[in-house]
């Protein structure tokens, strides 16, 4: 028992400065449950499709989708507060769970012609398409003129990915804003590494 006691106080001063490499809790505690928010112009990678026109790298359901999100956001974490010292890793629990009602669901249409000769409607507006390895949604219909395709408006899709983590320390310390920031970018620069991905904040953090 003594023993015990000794070690989770050791590890009750050191864990998460060694870690996080940003402090000790003499920082302001924030709490050990937060929203990370994240807005992201996706690869084929962060989307869906249940139907028989997905393509390749696409989830077939958000469920699917949601559990690889959410496996890679716990791997990271994990792979944070070990990279000091894997005795840690015992002591740091993150429960982690993403909303799938944001994932986004694609189609994709490609950009082709198919005859060449009149006019052909090649897709309406609102659909997806991927230019540079990135989701496209078309703001207007897109024609072939005798084979040839016309320029048509388009903008980078959009999705958000929302996670609500919540950490266990059984040593009973609160988390700093500066650790969930650390978090929060570890997370987002592993999926931009794994999926191609455009990030366009590096998170937004709120308590949950």
């Amino acid at each position: 028992m003594i023993g015990l006691t000794f070690i989770l106080s050791i590890i009750s001063t050191t864990l998460v400065s060694l870690s996080f490499s940003c402090g000790s809790f003499n920082c302001r505690p924030y709490g050990n449950k937060a929203r990370i928010t994240y807005e992201v112009e996706p690869s084929l990678s962060l989307t869906y499709n249940p139907t028989r026109t997905r393509v390749n790298r696409q989830q077939s359901s958000a469920s699917s989708l949601a559990s690889t999100l959410t496996q890679l956001a716990t791997s990271e974490i994990y792979e944070l507060v070990s990279s000091e010292n894997s005795a840690y890793v015992s002591y740091f629990t993150p429960n982690v769970k993403i909303e799938q009602f944001y994932l986004l669901s694609v189609e994709i249409i490609p950009s082709k012609c198919k005859n060449v000769n009149g006019t052909e409607l090649v897709a309406y507006r609102d659909t997806y398409f991927v230019q540079n390895g990135l989701v496209m949604q078309r703001n207007e219909d897109t024609n072939c003129i005798n084979g040839t395709l016309e320029y048509s408006r388009s903008s980078p899709a959009k999705t958000k990915l929302v996670y609500t983590i919540d950490i266990k320390i059984p040593t009973g310390q609160k988390l700093c804003y500066d650790h969930w920031t650390k978090m929060s970018e570890a997370i987002k620069d592993k999926i931009t590494i794994d999926t191609n991905s455009n990030f366009l904040n590096t998170g937004t953090i709120e308590r949950a």
